[in-house]
């Protein structure tokens, strides 16, 4: 594993990933939410992103589970969120963008944002939101 997304990674995530499209489901028992497929799509079509966890928000009894989007990205794409990432931050439904460096050396770095998604009716704006910055920003 490497720190930053590297083409060869990029391209075994969107070959698995292609696997895993059509077996989404409400149920979520394959991890992947299908209100999410259409953004997961567009997101890993571009160059430099992938995703490798994706939620689309539940109402858990009476807890209520946000939105969230795991990305790890190439180094190009990182370090131009680092300067840029309160720009997808400061939109209305968005409640976090987070670094998180996992695993053993070497690290893997993980961009998370958390997002108000199914539960509170925004995933398709929010998701929009995200889909569009990354879009635009790897152009």
């Amino acid at each position: 594993m490497s720190r930053y997304l590297t083409v060869e990674h990029e391209k075994k995530i969107q070959n698995d990933l292609r696997v895993l499209y059509p077996t989404a489901n409400k149920e979520r028992n394959n991890g992947l939410d299908i209100d999410v497929v259409p953004y997961l799509k567009r997101l890993n079509a571009i160059d430099g992103v992938a995703t490798l966890q994706s939620c689309a928000g539940h109402n858990v009894g009476d807890y209520i589970e946000s939105a969230h989007l795991w990305i790890w990205l190439s180094e190009e794409l990182a370090q131009r969120l680092y300067l840029d990432a309160p720009l997808l931050a400061q939109n209305k439904n968005m409640e976090a963008v987070q670094i998180y460096f996992v695993g053993e050396p070497p690290i893997q770095e993980i961009i998370q944002i958390i997002f108000r998604g199914n539960p509170y009716s925004m995933l398709p704006e929010a998701c929009e939101h995200i889909t569009a910055f990354f879009e635009v920003y790897a152009s």
